[in-house]
């Protein structure tokens, strides 16, 4: 049996419409520590299904970009949920930066 007032009711007009999902680029900068430079043992940490689609670019200073492109509803999270899972990863980079392509930038 459904509830009356369920039955009545109506969308709130503070409720958010939810956002269809949107394809982003995304580049994330880090600095790698001198003990984390070893391209091989990098490549093969990042092979896991979160970062099998990334670029990942890493220069001769020690710094390292990933590049990618993901389906999300929310750039924010989709940005947020790909750094957590690279400090996880490699713990002892600094991040350094954000950049979405449409221009969005977070130092």
């Amino acid at each position: 049996m459904q509830n009356k007032f369920l039955k009545n009711a109506k969308p709130s007009k503070l409720s958010k419409p939810s956002k269809a999902p949107t394809h982003y680029t995304f580049t994330l900068s880090y600095q790698l520590s001198k003990d984390d430079r070893d391209v091989d043992t990098l490549v093969e940490r990042l092979g896991i299904p979160c970062f099998e689609d990334a670029l990942i670019r890493i220069t001769r200073s020690g710094r390292l970009s990933l590049t990618y492109i993901c389906l999300a509803s929310e750039a924010s999270s989709s940005m947020s949920r790909r750094c957590i899972d690279f400090q996880m990863l490699v713990p002892s980079a600094k991040f350094l930066s954000w950049a979405r392509r449409d221009g969005a930038y977070m130092p």
